[in-house]
């Protein structure tokens, strides 16, 4: 889960610390949007996973390799 507790737009690289990323794809459902992401693992878990939200916004993401 992330979410923007602040009153203006905000854009960040969340660090993910999972090994496992690496050498896959990854979807993530939004669970609380319905939007769909699909993403390269070993950007999200060297860069870290770009978030970009809204004020007072949230994602809670289901991940699965593709």
């Amino acid at each position: 889960m992330v979410v923007n507790f602040g009153p203006s737009p905000g854009q960040a690289r969340v660090r993910v610390p999972w090994d496992e990323l690496r050498a896959a794809q990854w979807r993530r459902n939004d669970e609380l949007a319905g939007d769909v992401y699909d993403r390269d693992g070993n950007e999200m878990r060297d860069s870290g996973l770009y978030v970009d939200l809204a004020p007072w916004q949230s994602h809670l993401f289901h991940m699965r390799a593709l």
